[in-house]
């Protein structure tokens, strides 16, 4: 059975059909339309003044050479969390990402999902700081 079959790329990581977005008017590339949709509703939600700080894909070192690069940051009532969009099965490397930011991520991790053009809270994760 091919790596296209089983439903891997040729690199040995879980493709689920996403479809890239790049943003020509702000040079941005985005993984996926649905992140883009997401970032476009935080960058209003920051205009509206329900958010501020907003930062798209920080990086964050979870442990000696693993990092987790994030779809966006931003301050919600007074308290920074860190957000990454994820509308499908986690894969066997976010389990563990999600393990680690249990154990040192910097603050709160909200996973965001999508069912029919409404979002809503996955999971959400508290850092053990470092």
């Amino acid at each position: 059975m091919t790596w296209a079959r089983r439903g891997m790329t040729r690199h040995g990581m879980q493709s689920f059909g996403a479809k890239p977005v790049y943003d020509i008017e702000k040079e941005e590339y985005h993984a996926s339309a649905g992140e883009f949709r997401r970032w476009k509703f935080l960058l209003m939600l920051q205009d509206g003044g329900a958010i501020s700080g907003l930062t798209r894909q920080p990086k964050i070192d979870l442990e000696p050479g693993i990092s987790w690069r994030l779809d966006s940051t931003y301050i919600e009532n007074g308290r920074r969390l860190w957000e990454d969009y994820k509308p499908r099965p986690f894969t066997p490397r976010e389990n563990l990402l999600m393990r680690l930011w249990k154990l040192h991520g910097p603050g709160l991790l909200r996973i965001i999902d999508e069912k029919h053009g409404k979002y809503s809270t996955r999971k959400e994760i508290m850092g053990g700081g470092k």
